[in-house]
């Protein structure tokens, strides 16, 4: 008996040391990572997904569209960041934002400073850049953003693409790889038929597209020599002497420059001449408000754009200088007496 109860014995534990050792050996582990839901940007809760809300300011206050766009002005990037994981985000989506500016048909990257995103309770979060002298006088700007959080798998989604910051469509779409976003990264905003927007801009909100206005410019009015180049020597809005008086038969030009960095801008822009005041002779009429004739390029540094950014008072063809006023028909001496202004249009 003593004999059958050890061998009894052994044979439990036997059995008790396969089971034990069994559970450990046998085992499988998935092939893939465990996937949580990608991170969405929406430019509000009842909004599409992928989509931005966009808007302007100066000074802490909203621009209007009797606004242009200038040098140290804030551009806004606000959306909703949704994510059914609780992922969350503090830097990556701001560090993603690439911002470009257009150049004749060429998109140029252009540095910018962008803000550390900041979230409401809520998940409303913002972003903005400061305009800078590198956005002078272009009328086009893009950008690129990417939907990511700090952590998570897939920690982004979409690549979303703006090739108009003033346009109200929606931004078009990339997908992000899951390993590494960067790879499938999107270049330049490009050109499609139909500007691609933020998503969400408030039509009361956006500034005229431009050009982009220095922080600081200066506006002089030369009269052209018989070569037709500006003598710079003599500002007829500053100097008040005798010998700058506009008269008949002389042709004057506008020239725009930069006072940071002394840049003419005066090819960006498009002019209209007018004359202001009241006239000062004995039968003295308001001026009216009615561009000048007479007006023409000074230089012609790109054949389509009609700058208009010089002028000839009266004429030069031997007709009675008053007569090509005839738009000025109360006032018998033209625009004799009248002071000479330029106006961007």
């Amino acid at each position: 008996m003593k004999n059958f109860t050890i061998k009894k014995v052994a044979l439990g534990l036997f059995l008790a040391g396969y089971a034990a050792s069994s559970a450990f050996a046998i085992g499988g582990t998935t092939q893939k990572f465990i996937e949580g839901n990608a991170p969405v940007m929406k430019a509000s809760s009842s909004a599409e997904d992928h989509t931005m809300a966009v808007s302007f300011k100066r000074g802490g206050n909203l621009l209007t569209n009797e606004d242009t766009l200038k040098v140290g002005d804030t551009v806004h990037i606000q959306y909703q960041l949704v994510d059914a994981d609780g992922d969350t985000d503090t830097s990556g989506i701001s560090k993603s934002l690439q911002v470009f500016v257009k150049e004749g048909s060429e998109w140029k990257p252009v540095d910018i400073d962008a803000s550390k995103p900041t979230y409401s309770d809520d998940g409303v979060g913002e972003i903005s850049f400061t305009i800078t002298n590198g956005f002078v006088g272009k009328t086009q700007i893009g950008f690129k953003i990417l939907e990511r959080t700090d952590f998570g798998y897939p920690v982004a989604n979409q690549w979303l693409t703006v090739s108009d910051i003033f346009a109200n469509g929606e931004p078009s779409k990339t997908p992000a790889d899951k390993d590494n976003p960067g790879k499938n990264e999107p270049g330049n905003p490009g050109n499609p038929a139909t500007p691609t927007g933020p998503g969400l801009i408030d039509p009361g909100n956006i500034p005229r597209p431009g050009p982009i206005e220095p922080e600081k410019y200066q506006v002089y009015i030369y009269k052209l020599d018989a070569d037709g180049n500006p003598i710079e020597g003599l500002d007829y809005t500053k100097d008040e002497s005798e010998k700058a008086i506009p008269k008949y038969g002389e042709k004057f030009t506008v020239v725009v420059k930069d006072t940071a960095t002394g840049k003419d801008l005066t090819q960006l822009y498009t002019y209209e001449w007018y004359v202001t005041g009241n006239s000062s002779d004995d039968d003295a009429v308001p001026a009216e408000s009615i561009p000048l004739p007479n007006v023409y390029n000074r230089v012609e540094k790109d054949e389509k754009k009609e700058v208009h950014d010089a002028i000839l008072l009266g004429s030069d063809s031997g007709a009675k200088h008053n007569s090509i006023y005839n738009k000025f028909t109360s006032h018998k001496a033209g625009i004799q007496g009248y002071k000479l202004e330029v106006r961007s249009k």
